[in-house]
């Protein structure tokens, strides 16, 4: 597949982040003839072909596309992430795996040192790419407020998410609940902002399932905070950082506004390329971006933004917070089992 034109590519999976995410960015840069599906329901490959006005091209397996495309974009469910991009990268096919890399460290481990040289493995940290959030790095990086001294992250709604399945309710499949799932974009925007993870402590409402609801205690390049997330409640949905010379706040998702508050100032709110934004809150300008880096590195102009080594200690501080759980107290429940 090495020799393949670099400007097919392959959507491996075609499931609900294909329809209305990597598809809508896909078509603008590359075209209707330059998208191949793939996925074992002809029912879901179709429908998306036809949405798409794509009526060919379409295929039940990685294996049946041959050499046709040189890129490819694995969005299936979490517990092929590590075996279809490694047999794409086998292949010379350069890979956007979806997060997480994997549902465990050792395969995402594994599959970043299968990797053949000069083959790109980039994972879909999106949310790197919305403005905000690189705003809100050079902030903390020219220490505008000094030094950050403590954060605290919470994200959470009613699930609403419109999945083609229901993979994300099976614990093997999925590797985990909200944590494995927002999880992946929060711990990594907290690692992009403030440097190397380390958990303190982790407790969720799993009862042996998948959690809807998890707190994390940990540090983050040294600085210590809280992550909780959910999917049965509505959170703030913010990270706030108090540092030495006031507080930033700035949302995780769905917005490019930054709240700043110098210590006796007046806060004020800065809105970071308003054209960014959308009516899906900049999440297309967001798949957008990272589609373009990805086609950057497809054709040698550098590596892309997230690397396949750069997802690994995502994937370990998750791996590290299922191994010390402690159930989430839950006193409507316990009470009630007693």
């Amino acid at each position: 597949m090495s020799g393949a034109p670099r400007d097919r590519v392959a959507v491996v999976g075609c499931g609900a982040v294909s329809e209305l995410c990597h598809l809508p960015a896909l078509l603008p840069r590359i075209g209707r003839d330059g998208i191949w599906l793939v996925d074992p329901s002809t029912e879901r490959r179709d429908a998306l072909a036809k949405r798409f006005g794509r009526a060919r091209q379409t295929f039940g397996s990685v294996a049946e596309v041959g050499d046709g495309v040189g890129a490819a974009i694995v969005a299936v469910p979490n517990d092929l992430h590590a075996s279809v991009a490694t047999e794409l990268l086998a292949a010379g096919v350069h890979v956007l795996c979806e997060k997480p890399l994997a549902t465990s460290l050792a395969d995402a481990e594994a599959l970043v040192a299968r990797r053949p040289d000069g083959v790109v493995l980039a994972v879909a940290h999106v949310r790197r790419f919305f403005p905000a959030a690189r705003f809100l790095q050079e902030l903390l990086r020219t220490e505008h407020l000094g030094k950050p001294l403590r954060f605290d992250l919470e994200e959470g709604s009613p699930h609403g998410w419109s999945s083609a399945s229901a993979y994300w309710l099976d614990r093997r499949r999925a590797g985990g609940g909200v944590l494995m799932d927002i999880g992946s974009h929060v711990l990594d925007l907290v690692r992009f902002w403030l440097g190397a993870l380390e958990v303190e402590g982790y407790a969720d409402d799993a009862h042996g399932g998948v959690e809807a609801n998890c707190r994390v205690a940990l540090r983050a390049g040294g600085v210590p905070g809280s992550v909780e997330l959910s999917r049965t409640r509505t959170l703030r949905g913010t990270i706030r950082l108090e540092c030495e010379r006031g507080i930033i706040e700035a949302a995780t998702a769905h917005s490019a506004e930054i709240r700043i508050e110098p210590s006796g100032g007046s806060a004020r709110s800065v809105l970071v390329e308003p054209d960014s934004t959308g009516a899906d809150g900049g999440y297309r300008f967001a798949f957008g971006a990272q589609l373009d880096d990805f086609l950057r590195a497809v054709h040698g102009a550098g590596e892309p933004e997230v690397r396949g080594e750069d997802a690994l200690p995502v994937v370990a501080a998750i791996e590290r917070c299922y191994g010390v759980r402690e159930p989430l107290p839950e006193p409507w429940v316990t009470d009630t089992l007693r």
